[in-house]
């Protein structure tokens, strides 16, 4: 849970008896200790690794990118069956709490109108769609070119769609993502990157997808230390924008045309961070067990100002096997909060409230 501080309730009983006569719609601890009502809502992306967001009503996370669709819920255990020798990878890299669902039309089809949503057609537990930070493993599809619609979860392909992608290759055998950005109140955009791989057991293939509408370009790299405060000590790539996978910089040695950079190891766990281009103090980090012969990419996420959605950085192992639609992502970084009650049995005229 993304509390930092400690948290310290103190009850004054006297002091809130006249607020009580004038609010007592509020339960007596939420009034006297001047309480905040909040909802945690799961927001977890690898196997037993969770973390939370924080849903306020009245947020700007509450605008959305369309209805809101089904009630939320997790993709643990949705299996989407395809065929085909495509590999499409999907995510939705949005804070917000609106879910999609994503219509994918071949070239072989005049229009949307007989083209089903990916996961509204792939059984109860897929039907919410994806929500925020949800990566999916590549889905095997036909090697085509594909119009692609992202629909409000629940909505029909020839509906408004909420943005579109109007052509988009997927090649044969050839991984390719296609992720969805912006910051929740706006109109999001969906971008295709294709993926490298790793060329063998001694080097791992990362890199940076940079989700984080209020950040400007971001540098990337092995920490110094595995916790704030810290500094980038082994820089791998600079210059990445908003809303892209690759340095502004083309020209950038190391750098594949796919964004990823490769390290020579064996496996192991390294802390690695982003920090604003041209600075070296580390603005989010997160530790990583990276494994040799695979590919990874790193996910700057979230808003500045929005605690409903607090800026991360996590990574998914595009190689690995999962178990469910979703892919193997964590970020491995947990903080903690602790919360002091004092008197929590109410007693005298405030215990009805």
């Amino acid at each position: 849970m993304a509390f930092g501080a400690r948290l310290s309730v103190v009850l004054s009983i006297a002091a809130a008896t006249t607020a009580a006569a004038a609010m007592a719609s509020m339960t007596g601890c939420e009034l006297i200790g001047g309480i905040d009502q909040r909802s945690l809502a799961s927001a977890a992306k690898d196997a037993g690794a969770t973390d939370a967001s924080i849903r306020d009503s009245g947020s700007e996370a509450e605008a959305s990118m369309g209805e809101a669709g089904p009630p939320a819920t997790d993709l643990t255990h949705c299996i989407v069956a395809g065929s085909g020798t495509g590999q499409a990878r999907l995510g939705n890299l949005v804070a917000s709490t609106a879910r999609v669902d994503v219509c994918m039309r071949p070239s072989s089809q005049p229009t949307f109108a007989n083209v089903k949503p990916i996961f509204a057609t792939a059984g109860n537990e897929c039907a919410a769609g994806l929500g925020y930070k949800d990566v999916t493993v590549p889905l095997a599809m036909a090697p085509d070119t594909y119009e692609i619609h992202v629909i409000a979860a629940g909505a029909a392909c020839d509906a408004t769609p909420l943005t579109t992608l109007p052509s988009a290759l997927l090649a044969d055998s050839q991984p390719t993502a296609f992720y969805l950005f912006g910051n929740g109140s706006q109109a999001p955009i969906l971008r295709r990157f294709v993926e490298s791989r790793s060329g063998g057991s001694g080097s791992a293939d990362t890199r940076l997808v940079h989700a984080a509408p209020d950040l400007g370009a971001l540098d990337f790299g092995v920490a110094a230390a595995s916790s704030l405060p810290t500094t980038i000590a082994v820089s791998r790539i600079q210059k990445v924008p908003f809303g892209q996978a690759s340095p502004n910089d083309p020209s950038q040695t190391g750098v594949d045309g796919n964004g990823y950079v490769t390290q020579q190891l064996g496996s192991g766990t390294l802390p690695y961070a982003v920090a604003p281009t041209g600075s070296t103090s580390a603005q989010l980090i997160a530790s990583r067990y990276v494994v040799g012969g695979e590919s990874f990419s790193f996910f700057a996420v979230g808003r500045t100002l929005l605690p409903d959605f607090p800026l991360q950085l996590f990574a998914c192992d595009e190689v690995s096997m999962s178990s469910s639609v979703l892919a193997n992502c964590a970020d491995a970084t947990r903080e903690t909060f602790t919360v002091d009650a004092v008197n929590v049995q109410l007693s005298g005229s405030l215990a009805p409230a």
